[in-house]
């Protein structure tokens, strides 16, 4: 089992179940390493849908997906989650994100922070909103080496997930369909040239003894599922093409090694 004491790692994401589609296989690597590991999520995702009919948008659904969040990172073995508290629905351009995510960076000093590509999955416009402001905050920090700097706050490695091109066409496709406030399509590529060819990630790290992990994490989210069966999360068959592989690209911060395909080999700790 690789070693990860020392490591200190922020993954940032909009909603609750971001992580757990996303970077769940990673994150359950690094924290059976002995790495810290806190996910912050930048709303309680008060504005999404409860799939069985049930639960009401509104302060209910936060509170059911509060708890959704906590069981998911505690599958994943890494550390309770911590909450913003910021509007789901409304993060592109609300004043206090940024300062926020700077808080978070102050209290968790990360070496490394994980959050979602440029594209925001499917192009959420909140996924859009938190990956830009955590590439803010890490391109305003210096440059150095952790050893050199002693405690002073240095730029962490910033690893972006991608997803293979075209696997969240139908999802876009739905939510331009039933929610086209949510997603923002000025910038983007069509549905089915969205995402990345694997072969031209940083790292495509094989998660596949983290698989129950994912799973898992997946299933905490029982409001996102269909009968409580993770692999319905989003549309059928989605699930299921992320459970083998994870692919990064590392968009800032210490680079990776040549030919590695675990995102985190080569970070310094203090």
């Amino acid at each position: 089992m690789m070693k990860y004491t020392g490591y200190r790692i922020a993954a940032i994401f909009a909603h609750p179940d971001d992580e757990a589609y996303s970077c769940a296989g990673l994150l359950a690597m690094a924290a059976e390493g002995g790495a810290v590991v806190t996910v912050v999520c930048a709303t309680r995702g008060e504005a999404g849908r409860d799939r069985e009919g049930i639960v009401p948008p509104g302060p209910a659904l936060a509170r059911l997906r509060t708890v959704e969040m906590g069981l998911s990172c505690r599958a994943l073995g890494v550390q309770p989650p911590v909450f913003l508290d910021l509007p789901d629905g409304a993060l592109q351009g609300h004043p206090e994100l940024e300062p926020r995510i700077r808080d978070v960076f102050s209290r968790l000093r990360p070496n490394v922070v994980i959050t979602l590509g440029m594209d925001g999955a499917y192009g959420h416009r909140d996924h859009i909103a938190v990956t830009e402001a955590v590439i803010a905050q890490v391109m305003s920090m210096r440059e150095g080496s952790t050893r050199r700097a002693r405690r002073a706050p240095v730029r962490p490695r910033l690893l972006l997930v991608q997803f293979p091109m075209g696997l969240f066409a139908k999802v876009r496709s739905f939510m331009e369909r039933n929610l086209p406030h949510a997603i923002d399509t000025s910038d983007l590529p069509a549905a089915d040239r969205m995402g990345i060819d694997p072969e031209d990630a940083d790292a495509r790290l094989d998660v596949r003894p983290w698989r129950g992990h994912k799973l898992r994490a997946l299933a905490a989210h029982r409001s996102q599922l269909r009968d409580g069966d993770p692999e319905s999360f989003l549309r059928d068959g989605l699930a299921t093409a992320l459970l083998d592989f994870e692919l990064y690209t590392c968009a800032a911060g210490p680079q990776l090694p040549a030919a590695s395909d675990n995102p985190l080999d080569g970070i310094e700790t203090e």
